[in-house]
């Protein structure tokens, strides 16, 4: 399992709601990619609005240690 630095309690709720208003109002081109990567034959976990530390990223692939 991977681990990353999340943030700290009292902000981490207020970044997940932000995260969760970012997975419903996506843009275009996240769209798209987030359909080419969850359908893809990666054979890894591809995660979508993943907060590390104080920020929210966009696509992270842990397997790859890869961070969109």
């Amino acid at each position: 399992m991977w681990k990353y630095r999340t943030a700290a309690s009292d902000r981490y709720s207020l970044l997940m709601n932000y995260a969760r208003e970012n997975r419903k109002h996506a843009t275009v081109a996240e769209s798209v990619l987030w359909e080419h990567l969850r359908n893809s034959t990666l054979g890894t976990k591809a995660l979508r609005q993943y907060i590390i530390g104080d920020y929210i990223v966009d696509f992270m692939l842990p397997y790859y240690n890869l961070v969109i």
